[in-house]
């Protein structure tokens, strides 16, 4: 997801069903530009830093910086599978970051 500078995408929401089935990875992350979510606020997005948010609901990004904002978005599953792609996200995290305990 390349945003140019000074580019805004609109509030939205890009599922129906809550859950969390989208993860962002921030390739970068310039300074001036936000990632707001509704009931949420702005998230805390740095460069190499990645966010598994509930994309049901409505956010927004606005790129008020000189440089383009590039994330990597890599969509799971919602419905019956969710639950497994749970399971490989928490197995994921656990394995690199040794979080026996999440």
């Amino acid at each position: 997801m390349w945003l140019e500078p000074g580019g805004f995408i609109a509030p939205h929401r890009d599922q129906k069903e809550p859950g969390f089935f989208a993860i962002n990875i921030a390739l970068n992350q310039p300074k001036g530009c936000d990632f707001g979510m509704q009931n949420i606020g702005v998230l805390p997005f740095k460069p190499r830093s990645a966010i598994l948010p509930d994309v049901s609901n409505f956010h927004f990004v606005q790129n008020d910086s000189d440089v383009p904002r590039i994330h990597l978005i890599i969509h799971g599953q919602a419905g019956s599978k969710s639950r497994q792609y749970e399971e490989l996200i928490l197995n994921s995290a656990r394995a690199q970051l040794d979080l026996s305990k999440i």
